[in-house]
């Protein structure tokens, strides 16, 4: 029983010993963030989706353009749940 410890121990020293685990994304985070090629992040608009009919056809256009996000906090935020998107 001894050897077959010691074989584990060997095995996971040989397979696991220099890697690191990997951050998760939060793929709505990814989905619904971007960052511009100047480091900007950007999202869309909420509201846009649904019930769309009864708004004002100024409001829809609006709709369409991105807006900035302007909050460090909020940034820091958005970065740890996506890790490897281009910052």
């Amino acid at each position: 029983m001894l050897l077959c410890v010691s074989t584990f121990h060997y095995f996971a020293l040989y397979f696991w010993e220099d890697t690191v685990p990997k951050i998760k994304t939060h793929k709505s985070t990814a989905k619904r963030f971007r960052f511009t090629g100047s480091g900007k992040l950007v999202r869309m608009h909420q509201g846009r989706s649904h019930l769309r009919r009864h708004k004002d056809p100024r409001t829809l256009r609006k709709f369409r353009q991105e807006e900035f996000v302007e909050s460090a906090a909020s940034r820091k935020h958005i970065s740890s749940l996506s890790p490897y998107q281009d910052d």
